[in-house]
Formats: C-alpha cells, sequence, structure tokens
C-alpha cells in the first residue's frame, strides 16, 4: 500500500488578489447605486407630452369667428392653450364688456368636455390647470379661463337634494 499523501497546503491569496476582488465588489455596488439613482420618467411628463401631441396636430387650427388656437404648451402645472381673436383688438372689446363676459362664459362651458377626455383627465387628476389664454393680435391679454380637476368634479357630481 502506498502511503497517503496530505494535499497540498492551501496558500492565502496574495494581497493584489484581494485588492483586485474588493474594487470589483466595490465597482458593482456602485454601478447596482448609480442606476438606482438614474431618473425615472415621471408619469406627468408622459401623460403631458401624449396631450400636448393631440392638442398640437394640426396647429394652429382654425376655431372659426376669428379665433385661431396657436400654441399648446405643458408650464409646470398648467397646460396653457393660447387663442388668438384675428379680428379684434383689446381697445375695440372695451367698448362691449358685457360681450366679452358671455364670450367668456361661453367658452368656460366649452371646455367641460375636457373633464371626460382621457387624454387630458388624468393631467387634471394630477394637479395641472387648464389655462385657455385668450389674446388680440398685438398679444394684449383679453381673458384667461380655467380648468381644474375641482371643476370638473363640481359639475360632474350633482348638488344633494333636500
Amino acid at each position: 500500500m502506498s502511503p497517503v499523501t496530505p494535499p497540498p497546503a492551501r496558500r492565502p491569496l496574495p494581497r493584489i488578489a484581494l485588492a483586485v476582488l474588493a474594487l470589483g465588489l466595490v465597482l458593482i455596488v456602485l454601478a447596482v447605486w448609480v442606476s438606482s439613482r438614474q431618473a425615472r420618467p415621471n408619469p406627468l411628463d408622459v401623460l403631458g407630452a401624449t396631450a400636448l401631441a393631440d392638442y398640437r396636430h394640426n396647429l394652429p387650427k382654425d376655431y372659426g369667428n376669428g379665433l385661431v388656437l396657436e400654441s399648446v404648451d405643458l408650464r409646470g402645472g398648467r397646460l396653457l392653450m393660447v387663442i388668438r381673436s384675428t379680428r379684434r383688438t383689446l381697445a375695440s372689446a372695451a367698448g362691449d364688456p358685457a360681450a366679452f363676459e358671455r364670450i367668456r362664459q361661453a367658452e368656460l362651458a366649452l371646455m367641460q368636455p375636457m373633464c371626460r377626455n382621457p387624454r387630458v383627465r388624468p393631467l387634471l387628476d394630477q394637479g395641472v390647470v387648464i389655462v385657455r389664454r385668450y389674446v388680440d393680435p398685438a398679444d394684449r391679454l383679453f381673458f384667461e379661463i380655467t380648468l381644474s380637476a375641482d371643476d370638473c368634479r363640481r359639475t360632474e357630481t350633482p348638488p344633494p337634494t333636500e
């Protein structure tokens, strides 16, 4: 029978190998941390981009009666729609304020369907306010009207009955 030879003794890893392993581990941890910190798309930005694409399609858009939807932008918490009058100026409107108040009220009523728009309602529910800004040919403000999620809820919920 031949004598059994013991396995050779394990030698510790050289210091350089330990340093390389430690550096590799640090790099892996750093890569995981960096990838977890990368900006993820904000759902509001995604929804806003979709709504903007819908509204910007075929701009400028003629609304008739000398009104043109010129631009639509998402600025912070506001979806701003600029509607220009191509015929009336602010000076000419000053002569008939009651007529402009009727127009403003009618436009506010026309905004209500946005509450049911599947591309706009999620924006409203996230706190975005829709602003329709009416300006004259020289960019002077006639009026602005706004629509918020609260406005939508008020018109969707019937008043309590007694």
